[in-house]
């Protein structure tokens, strides 16, 4: 496979448009070129994938790149997310580490004390 291929980058046309909704004006190209970056650096990094095989990829502060590996070679963005649910993870198993574990008790309960607000503990505002 040639480098070209391996670095290869196409940006679905849904996920040009959630770009677009979350940030602003851009080409598919830039995009492509932009995402490229810090893929390459995820995967210097050792960047894992989800249960479907899809990597996330951070673009912009907050804007996280659904990305998967194209059979011929490169990569494809399916979609842009703002990253919610994979903070709200981070936070969970921070919970989850200093507080000793989540507990037994009744639903939404730890240890006998009501469970923090996940968007708070993750630093979300509003929600």
């Amino acid at each position: 496979m040639s480098k070209r291929a391996a670095t290869r980058v196409i940006v679905s046309s849904h996920a040009l448009a959630r770009w677009l909704d979350y940030v602003g004006n851009t080409t598919g190209k830039h995009l492509a070129r932009r995402v490229r970056r810090h893929l390459q650096e995820a995967l210097r990094q050792g960047m894992e994938v989800d249960k479907t095989g899809a990597g996330h990829v951070e673009v912009k502060p907050g804007i996280w790149a659904v990305i998967v590996p194209e059979v011929e070679g490169g990569y494809s963005v399916v979609t842009f997310h703002r990253g919610l649910k994979m903070q709200t993870k981070q936070a969970l198993w921070a919970l989850a580490v200093k507080g000793g574990g989540l507990g037994v008790g009744k639903p939404g309960e730890a240890d006998g004390a009501a469970l923090p607000d996940l968007h708070e503990a993750a630093g979300v505002a509003g929600a």
